[in-house]
């Protein structure tokens, strides 16, 4: 950080701050202006909607919490998907928040809020039966560690990492993965 004397005129990209130094002197500090963070959302099971956060911790693999889980369909092993409206229809209808916000486990609980107010935890029993009958199709929830599915309980090999649907664009007919 550079020091500027109190008649510091404000330079293009930069923000002054002013400062008292530890013998009372003012002074000012430049410090460049990267961007604004207006809110933090968290969306613990991918493509339902998430919470507002007023913090969070922020690791390697981004938000605590963030995408911790995602729901997957039985009969293709595919993540569900906001971005396949067509067999996904009501996916943003759901939301997600995380049960407990200060355990500190690495993929916490979380809570599923229905459409019609209905709610179940990641830790019910029989929440995948629950999610298959709302979807109209079998699926589970699965917990999510970088991007690859942990835990799972399921024919997919525990091997196997987790991608979402596949679309054709356009007339070009090239398939892209999310």
């Amino acid at each position: 950080m550079k020091n500027y004397p109190v008649d510091f005129h404000k330079a293009a990209g930069t923000n002054p701050i002013v400062k008292l130094n530890e013998t009372g002197e003012i002074f000012v500090t430049e410090q460049l202006a990267l961007g604004l963070i207006t809110y933090l959302s968290r969306y613990p099971v991918k493509s339902m909607t998430g919470e507002i956060l007023s913090t969070s911790e922020v690791g390697q693999n981004g938000l605590w919490g963030d995408r911790g889980y995602a729901i997957i369909d039985k009969a293709d092993g595919k993540v569900a998907t906001a971005k396949n409206p067509k067999k996904w229809p009501s996916l943003l209808n759901y939301q997600a928040t995380i049960t407990d916000p200060a355990s500190k486990n690495s993929i916490p609980p979380v809570t599923i809020k229905f459409p019609d107010g209905t709610l179940v935890s990641s830790d019910q029993s029989g929440i995948d039966e629950k999610l298959s009958q709302a979807f109209g199709r079998e699926v589970f929830l699965a917990r999510t560690e970088s991007g690859k599915i942990a835990g799972v309980q399921s024919p997919i090999p525990a091997s196997w990492t987790a991608r979402s649907e596949e679309h054709t664009l356009n007339s070009s007919h090239r398939t892209i993965s999310y």
